[in-house]
């Protein structure tokens, strides 16, 4: 009897020995955005990382690189790669003691996330009747596309065909084919977008403690702040070079146009905080015109939400490494998802080629309110970003700009290019103080650089910014570039 317990026991002990063995057995796994078919960032540390068995040993293997690692208690691991230069296609290995896993047709280029609402989730597909040729022509194996869902889960990298191309952001689809075209290097576009979000949605838990009235988890005007936050997230650590943003109707129709600059800076300070690459670029897109045309007020504050909140894009060229795509003359009426989404990619991609890739004299934006000088009964307006000289956009008369005294109530001016400046005037505001400029939801437009692009709606004064955001300024939040892109001296948000 005692023999039999014995052996039992032993048998038992070994059962449980093997049963735990296997356990520990895993097979090394990887997540989107590491697949076939991706797009590994240049000239930069490159971190590849995953999950196997506690205290696996893993070897990697890409591109003459062999690089080791162990995982962590709880499976975890991550290596980096060494800086590479551009090319492909190359196959990564990642080997564990009982698995293997080999990624094809892997490139090195130019990564870029593509997040934001509806307008940068439009797929190119549903502008077929448009850019039918645009989607036909879309075979370019050298540019790679991968999508984020709500959750956080992503898809497999795919080679930008037809197909691909038609299920992908419009918007992205244009900016990253410019720049496939002038760099000449593969290019990588992760899309994270969804419709009718507002940026607090994007916002991080820290960010989120950052901004007086916000609370991550909790509804903040209509969506919950950090929902969207996952679809972020998950592309962490995945080395890119910056990111396109188009965003900004859904806090244009809330009405928040007056914390709109303090939580984009925050947004974008703890995005580049978590990802650990610095002040990455973040190119985003000015709301473009809609609804109603503007007709007899100069200062049509019927809808003065898009307008204040343009305003607050405008302010946010101080943050450091931004660009911005002005769009007031190429929106729809009747649409608020205007379907020239080529023009959009176009002017984005000066921005990166202007901003990132050293094309210094290239002229990426259209004018730029600077500062103003008052003269007796008018007002000097100047400009950075004049390109080639200021011009009217139908060669007529210059249209859109209001003008008034202490009281602010506007007429309409008469206004005049001369070098790089406009001069506002009007027989009927004899002590002018303050300009508008394309100051309504659908503004009447003229004034534009020789290049082509239109200048951005602006106003002459700041407000000062909501009490509780008073003191939100550095050193939390850089709200000032060092080169202060809009000219505007220790200018405040509002």
């Amino acid at each position: 009897m005692k023999m039999v317990s014995v052996s039992a026991i032993v048998c038992f002990a070994v059962f449980c020995l093997a049963v735990s063995g296997q356990a520990d057995v895993r097979a090394v796994k990887l997540v989107s955005p590491l697949t076939d078919n991706m797009v590994l960032q240049r000239e930069m540390d490159v971190p590849i990382w995953g999950t196997a068995a506690p205290k696996e040993r893993i070897t990697v293997s890409f591109n003459e690189q062999r690089k080791q690692t162990t995982a962590d208690e709880a499976g975890k691991w991550n290596v980096v790669l060494s800086p590479m230069k551009a090319g492909g296609p190359h196959k990564m290995i990642i080997e564990g003691k009982a698995s293997k896993v080999t990624l094809d047709n892997v490139l090195i280029g130019e990564v870029w996330i593509c997040t934001g609402q509806s307008n940068m989730d439009f797929p190119l597909g549903a502008f077929r009747a448009k850019y039918d040729a645009q989607v036909e022509a879309a075979d370019m194996t050298g540019v790679r596309l991968v999508n984020f869902d709500t959750r956080g889960s992503g898809t497999d990298w795919q080679e930008c065909t037809p197909t691909t191309a038609s299920t992908f952001s419009a918007t992205g689809f244009f900016f990253g084919r410019q720049l496939y075209r002038k760099l000449g290097v593969p290019i990588g576009l992760i899309e994270g977008a969804l419709g009718g979000t507002q940026l607090e949605t994007w916002m991080s838990p820290a960010a989120a403690e950052e901004c007086p009235g916000l609370k991550w988890g909790q509804l903040y005007k209509w969506k919950v702040v950090g929902e969207n936050y996952p679809q972020i997230k998950a592309m962490m650590p995945y080395a890119i070079r910056g990111a396109i943003w188009y965003q900004g109707e859904m806090n244009g129709t809330a009405g928040t146009g007056h914390t709109y600059a303090y939580h984009f800076a925050a947004m974008i300070k703890h995005w580049r905080k978590d990802w650990g690459l610095g002040d990455f670029p973040v190119l985003y897109v000015q709301l473009p015109n809609y609804l109603k045309p503007q007709t007899d007020d100069p200062k049509d504050d019927s809808q003065r939400a898009w307008p204040a909140l343009r305003e607050a894009q405008r302010m946010c060229l101080n943050l450091k490494n931004t660009g911005m795509a002005v769009t007031i003359d190429i929106g729809m009426a009747d649409n608020i998802h205007p379907t020239n989404k080529l023009d959009v990619g176009r002017r984005l991609a000066l921005n990166a080629r202007a901003l990132v890739y050293g094309e210094k004299e290239l002229v990426y934006s259209g004018p730029l309110y600077q500062d103003m000088e008052i003269k007796e009964d008018r007002i000097r307006l100047n400009f950075t970003h004049v390109g080639a000289g200021l011009v009217s956009a139908t060669g007529e008369k210059l249209k859109g700009f209001g003008i008034a005294g202490d009281d602010r109530q506007f007429v309409w001016a008469d206004a005049v290019i001369d070098g790089d400046s406009v001069i506002v005037s009007s027989p009927e505001i004899p002590d002018p103080k303050h300009v508008v400029y394309a100051w309504a939801i659908n503004p009447i437009i003229s004034l534009y650089n020789k290049e082509g692009l239109p200048a951005s709606p602006f106003r002459t004064w700041t407000d000062p910014p909501p009490k509780e955001y008073k003191d939100f300024a550095k050193p939390k939040t850089e709200l000032e570039s060092e080169t202060n892109p809009t000219g505007r001296e220790k200018e405040t948000f509002g």
